[in-house]
């Protein structure tokens, strides 16, 4: 497992076509909470695609729930998530900062080459 802004990442098994989702979780609170899903493709998941500036966590860093564990995020992935998040039902995302482990090359150059 790799970890990465607070993020622990299970293996893909790109061979398989598999990839990572985010399931934002309904509004319950005002913190953000998120789990880490993995999924194949070939299962034709429903989701929608975010896609937002990777780079260092700002100074003062702001912060999800992902899986129960604290991770850095910027304000505009914190900002999309907030108006994303549904009340009463969770929404299935593909948000390339979050379901990439970018410390993991192999698997960053096998999303990224999915992202075109």
């Amino acid at each position: 497992m790799a970890h990465t802004l607070g993020i622990i990442f299970s293996p893909l098994n790109t061979s398989k076509d598999e990839i990572r989702f985010v399931k934002l979780l309904p509004l319950v609170s005002d913190e953000i909470e998120c789990e880490l899903i993995q999924v194949n493709l070939d299962s034709n998941p429903r989701y929608e695609a975010l896609s937002c500036e990777w780079g260092p966590v700002p100074k003062d860093p702001l912060w999800i729930s992902v899986d129960g564990t604290q991770c850095q995020v910027r304000q505009n992935l914190l900002d999309a998530l907030r108006a994303l998040r549904l009340p009463h039902e969770p929404r299935l995302l593909w948000i390339d900062a979050l379901c990439i482990n970018r410390d993991d090359t192999i698997e960053r150059n096998h999303q990224v080459g999915k992202m075109g």
